[in-house]
C-alpha cells in the first residue's frame, strides 16, 4: 500500500512543509521491465487513519497525478496491465506536544490534522509487491491542495525507473 500524505492535503504551499516521504521495494529495480499498469484503490485507509469527506477527490486527483508520473517515465495506463497500482489515503488528528523553552513555559499541546497517500506497485500475475511508497504530511483547513497531492505523489514515485 502506497501511504501518501493524502487525506485531505498535505501541507499546502507552505514551503515549512514537514511532508515526509518513504519509499520500499527490494524489487523497484525490475519495474522497467513492465510497460502496461492499471489502478486499483485500497478498501480501507491506511492504517491508523480514517477515511475523510474528500475521500474520494483526493484519490482521483492521485490518480491523475499518478498517470502523469509514470506516462513520463514510459509506463502505459491499461485495462488488464501487467502492473497494479493501489492508493490508498487518510487522514488523523495528531497531537504535537511542545519542547524545549516551549514546554519548560507550559505551553498546551496543539492538534493538527495530518493527511497520509500511501501508492503500492504490485505484479498483476502474482500479486507480489514490488514497490511501496507513502507521504504524510499537516493539512492546512478542510480542502486539499492540488499541489500538495502533486508533490507527494511525484516524491514518492521518484524512486520508481524510466522504462
Amino acid at each position: 500500500m502506497l501511504f501518501l500524505c493524502w487525506v485531505a492535503g498535505c501541507g499546502g504551499a507552505d514551503p515549512a512543509s514537514s511532508m515526509v516521504v518513504k519509499t520500499s521495494g527490494a524489487e523497484v529495480s525490475t519495474l522497467g521491465r513492465y510497460r502496461t499498469y492499471s489502478h486499483a484503490t485500497a478498501e480501507t485507509a491506511p492504517e491508523g487513519y480514517g477515511r475523510g469527506a474528500l475521500w474520494p477527490q483526493v484519490l482521483e486527483d492521485a490518480r491523475q497525478d499518478v498517470d502523469a508520473e509514470l506516462a513520463r517515465k514510459g509506463y502505459v495506463l491499461a485495462d488488464a496491465g501487467e502492473l497494479v497500482v493501489r492508493i490508498s489515503s487518510g487522514r488523523r488528528t495528531v497531537e504535537d506536544q511542545p519542547t524545549g523553552r516551549a514546554a519548560a513555559a507550559g505551553a498546551p499541546a496543539t492538534e493538527e490534522t495530518e493527511g497520509a497517500l500511501v501508492i503500492d506497485i504490485l505484479e498483476r500475475a502474482t500479486e507480489r509487491q514490488l514497490f511501496h511508497g507513502y507521504a504524510r504530511d499537516v493539512i492546512r483547513g478542510d480542502h486539499v491542495e492540488r499541489d500538495q497531492i502533486g508533490r507527494a505523489v511525484s516524491k514518492i514515485l521518484t524512486a520508481v525507473p524510466a522504462r
